[in-house]
């Protein structure tokens, strides 16, 4: 449920989505929430991915790690 920034999308934060990625999650957003999915993640976690993919939607940007830490935590 915490809010990531996933590693491999940092080098594309800012840069435009293209219109067909935006197609597949916008259907994502607004079909009924995938059984097999549903399984495996808790309620709050359905939630929180939902909410995440709205706010993608909204911008039609990849976002911009803005807290400066660019390397997973604690390093292996």
């Amino acid at each position: 449920m915490e809010p990531k920034l996933r590693t491999v999308i940092w080098s594309f934060g800012g840069e435009p989505i293209s219109t067909a990625t935006l197609d597949g999650l916008r259907r994502f957003v607004e079909a009924p929430f995938p059984k097999a999915l549903g399984t495996l993640i808790s309620a709050p976690e359905q939630e929180a991915l939902l909410a995440r993919a709205v706010a993608v939607l909204d911008n039609g940007r990849f976002p911009i790690d803005e807290s400066g830490y660019r390397y997973p935590w604690p390093l292996v």
